[in-house]
């Protein structure tokens, strides 16, 4: 009941011993703690609970990945953390957040059914994992399950392949709550130091850029889709910097597909802003942009974070990249131009930064 305390430093040190003790007996360990989380990350005990159980799951995730049985869980953990990335509770969110990282860095999110498979549908997991969360209800905290000897290899497989159908859906939901989130922070540029809101824009790149290395082909494309709908048809000016990385976690994936989606439209974009809409037309005085230049400075933070880090593939739109350079100079006025030389720079240092084979 540790793990539940209300002090932190108290909880932190029953953090550390469940991530020992269930790397050298995850058979011990695992039942117990399952069966405690199921109902807090359901809502049906006290709010505190909930971000205890997102940390403790954050510990064991790595082992339960591995352990026969236990993995069956992890996609229905992940689907029950979801709720758990609100603007009005950032603290969970962050928590939700590091779950999510820890287990892009143990599996790879990529559908495990093969054409022609028997298997269609996540129907056999859920109604596994629902009876399991039944059996932990209805035997308590002192709950013993043995897998190695409850499932054959061949009906773990089973139930294992089944949950995986559901990881396209996953992925599309938590960037459809990642996005909300970012429409609902208050404004960065009026936050200096380690706030909440520094926190959790902190750590979405840091989780996001895991899951989305370990996304099968097709569920990328899915997550690029999602993206760059989001990117091109909205414009959440305090959330600039944050979408811009996730963008660049995004890029750094797969510089081939993703420079194909992205330079061509941002650049369309900031044409359109500057010649139709009169963005950056005039030298504004203050210190916060025009409600005109705001759409401007979220495509030209976009672009600038779409072309660092990402090697070589910039070479191939050479001629676009410095056409809109260019243009933006000759066009642009106050401060909007900040955001124009931080794109140059972004160029210049992907350009110069020498990358592995």
């Amino acid at each position: 009941m540790g793990l539940f305390s209300k002090s932190s430093r108290v909880a932190h040190y029953y953090y550390a011993a469940l991530q020992g003790l269930s790397y050298l007996e995850p058979g011990l360990m695992l039942p117990g703690a399952l069966q405690r989380f199921y109902p807090s990350l359901q809502g049906l005990v006290e709010v505190h609970r909930t971000t205890s159980s997102l940390n403790s799951l954050q510990m064991i995730a790595n082992t339960m990945s591995k352990q026969k049985g236990f993995r069956c869980h992890i996609t229905a953990l992940l689907a029950l953390s979801l709720p758990g990335i609100d603007a009005n509770d950032l603290g969970k969110t962050q928590h939700t957040l590091n779950f999510i990282q820890s287990v892009a860095y143990s599996i790879p999110m990529v559908p495990l059914v093969k054409k022609g498979s028997e298997i269609h549908d996540t129907r056999l997991a859920e109604e596994w994992v629902q009876g399991e969360m039944e059996r932990m209800e209805r035997e308590g905290q002192h709950i013993e399950i043995d897998y190695a000897t409850e499932l054959s290899d061949e009906v773990e497989a089973a139930i294992l392949r089944s949950s995986t159908l559901g990881m396209g859906e996953f992925v599309l939901a938590l960037l459809g709550k990642v996005f909300t989130l970012l429409e609902n922070l208050p404004d960065a540029s009026h936050l200096r130091g380690t706030t909440p809101e520094d926190n959790v824009i902190n750590a979405l790149p840091a989780a996001l850029s895991p899951l989305f290395a370990s996304l099968s082909p097709e569920l990328f494309d899915l997550a690029l889709e999602k993206l760059s709908s989001f990117v091109s048809t909205h414009v959440v000016h305090q959330a600039r910097d944050a979408m811009a990385w996730i963008l660049n976690a995004l890029c750094k994936v797969n510089p081939e597909k993703t420079l194909k989606v992205f330079i061509p439209m941002l650049i369309a974009n900031i044409r359109n802003e500057i010649d139709y809409n009169h963005a950056a037309s005039d030298r504004s005085s203050g210190t916060d942009y025009l409600p005109r230049d705001r759409a401007l400075v979220w495509h030209v933070s976009m672009l600038g974070m779409v072309v660092v880090h990402v090697g070589g593939e910039v070479v191939k739109y050479k001629q676009e990249l410095y056409s809109i350079a260019q243009y933006m100079q000759e066009k642009c006025r106050g401060l909007p131009t900040i955001h124009i030389s931080n794109y140059i720079h972004h160029l210049l240092l992907n350009l110069t930064h020498t990358y592995p084979l």
